[in-house]
């Protein structure tokens, strides 16, 4: 048996699915998601550069924290930052400074799978890869 719940937690699982997920910041105000319209489809668009990769790390880092499991597709390998604890770039402890952040850095725990030759496995079933044209 599988046990998908355990591929994604962390030390400080709050378990709380009514507090919002802060998702981004700047000098005039904050973004959450409202943990309770998460059950909705969404898409997150933008140019190089723009946060998507940040934005979706966010929201998976938000979930696993409330207990929730997270099945991420990564498909160039950007997602896996996840597992290290951040820290050490100072534009970003600069730009945390200005937004009155203070960070918690801690990386997250996360099973990796190889999709390549067809072969790739969840749980002991074989799934296959999306190709988007």
């Amino acid at each position: 048996m599988c046990e998908l719940d355990t591929i994604v937690t962390s030390t400080r699982v709050t378990n709380n699915m009514t507090e919002p997920i802060l998702v981004a910041k700047n000098t005039e105000g904050e973004f959450h998601l409202l943990t309770n319209m998460a059950n909705r489809h969404g898409v997150i668009t933008g140019a190089t550069g723009t946060g998507k990769t940040v934005t979706l790390q966010r929201l998976a880092e938000g979930f696993a924290l409330r207990g929730v499991p997270v099945f991420m597709a990564d498909i160039k390998g950007d997602l896996t930052g996840v597992t290290q604890a951040g820290g050490g770039n100072s534009k970003v402890d600069a730009r945390n400074e200005l937004l009155g952040i203070t960070p918690v850095f801690e990386g997250f725990p996360a099973t990796l799978w190889d999709v390549s030759a067809n072969k790739a496995t969840l749980c002991g079933r074989r799934f296959q890869k999306w190709v988007s044209c």
